[in-house]
């Protein structure tokens, strides 16, 4: 997108759900669980699905698309290094399912997973393309700045979705961002 997109022009993504979100295998339509893809291993899902059938992106399907199984800080990785201006950015976070880290933390260990990683479900970004004058303008403010050269400028400022927590989610919450950070 950024090729075609020309200087100064904007740029929308929104996308989800993010693969290590509850949702993210895609499969919700046939296994009606969420985090599929740490509860069970891949050969068990993929029989499961052989025998349910999969309903993906309109139509009826014999496996799961290709999923690239990246996490967040990766889509983030590629944006800091993009010629954009992040305009606004939003999470959308889903912490309905933390039971099911609460319950499973075995299924969950030893990923590297973050808290933001099984949470963090929709992304959604726009961004302006830069031109050439504002790239040279922001690469001379930065050298002027006193930063050593090749250290990276922060550049995005994500922001989670609030959530409205009862009580008794909140203890939840509290407990599966617990489990999450001791994995």
């Amino acid at each position: 997108m950024l090729r075609v997109t020309a200087p100064g022009g904007l740029i929308y993504l929104d996308f989800g759900p993010l693969y290590c979100s509850p949702w993210g295998l895609h499969a919700y339509r046939s296994l009606r669980m969420p985090y599929p893809q740490f509860l069970f291993s891949p050969t068990f899902t993929s029989a499961k699905l052989k025998k349910l059938g999969v309903f993906d992106l309109g139509k009826s399907r014999n496996e799961l698309q290709n999923l690239n199984r990246w996490k967040f800080q990766e889509f983030a990785a590629v944006w800091n290094c993009a010629k954009t201006e992040i305009i606004a950015s939003h999470l959308i976070s889903d912490e309905k399912q933390l039971n099911i880290i609460v319950e499973y933390p075995e299924c969950f260990r030893g990923r590297g997973l973050s808290f933001q990683d099984v949470t963090c479900s929709n992304v959604n970004n726009r961004s302006q393309k830069a031109d050439i004058t504002s790239c040279i303008m922001q690469l001379r403010a930065f050298a002027s700045s006193g930063n050593k050269a090749g250290e990276a400028a922060p550049r995005i400022s994500w922001k989670a979705s609030p959530a409205v927590r009862s009580p008794g989610v909140q203890d939840l919450f509290h407990r599966a961002n617990y489990v999450v950070q001791n994995l």
